[in-house]
């Protein structure tokens, strides 16, 4: 059987839009902050699980991830007394590389998906000031920090393909605070404290007119409330 060159160009381009629509291009977005939400790592400390589980839920500006694994493998927690007990004195810091992983989902340009994350693209790196660990016996000690983060997201597909193909990618940032618990091994060496897993709790930060109402509102109250303390006396 012969075919026309007609023929031969429809079936080509025919096949070009049947690729082009089962492996569409991923969409790229701008940054966005995270004001909400949170994503903690840990692990049962000094076991084989230690810094090995992490959680995440966090959302802002029209875009929200979620999921976890327990069997991701270490998360990158960059301060001493995470493996090794410290002495109270020591000062331990907010600072780790999360890496995502697992089943989810996410919601991005109005539409939610399940989404499955992997750790070699969807990375979070968290850094803080240094908190110094108090005099105590307590066998459980709770301390926070602030954080700035800032990291990339990359949403492959759930369902539908095994190779899971990226959808989404854009790079996220944030701040908030970090709650960092540290468990008490007095048998341990020389004893003391691990630390064993952080909390990091997203905050939105206020915008620079807010913060401005906000100042001109409190001036505001004292000029009002020096009078009346005046005449009082």
């Amino acid at each position: 059987m012969k075919f026309s060159l007609k023929t031969s160009l429809a079936t080509a381009f025919g096949i070009l839009a049947l690729m082009l629509f089962t492996f569409p291009q991923a969409a790229r977005a701008d940054s966005f902050t995270i004001t909400s939400g949170q994503v903690s790592i840990g692990g049962a400390p000094h076991s084989r699980d230690e810094w090995s589980n992490v959680s995440f839920n966090f959302s802002g500006n029209g875009f929200a991830a979620s999921g976890g694994a327990s069997d991701s493998g270490r998360q990158g927690i960059h301060s001493p007394c995470a493996f090794d007990p410290c002495q109270p004195g020591a000062t331990v810091f907010p600072n780790s590389t999360a890496f995502l992983d697992g089943p989810g989902a996410a919601t991005f340009n109005g539409m939610t998906i399940g989404a499955w994350w992997f750790a070699r693209d969807s990375v979070l790196s968290f850094s803080g000031p240094g908190v110094v660990i108090p005099n105590s016996t307590d066998p459980v000690i709770i301390i926070t920090s602030p954080f700035v983060m800032n990291g990339s997201i990359f949403v492959h597909t759930l369902f539908g393909s095994i190779e899971h193909p990226v959808v989404f990618s854009t790079t996220i940032g944030g701040t908030g605070i970090a709650t960092m618990t540290l468990n008490l091994f007095p048998n341990l060496g020389p004893g003391g404290y691990i630390y064993s897993s952080v909390r990091y709790d997203f905050q939105s930060v206020p915008e620079p007119t807010t913060l401005v109402l906000f100042a001109t509102g409190m001036i505001g109250l004292a000029a009002c409330y020096r009078p009346r303390s005046t005449k009082r006396r």
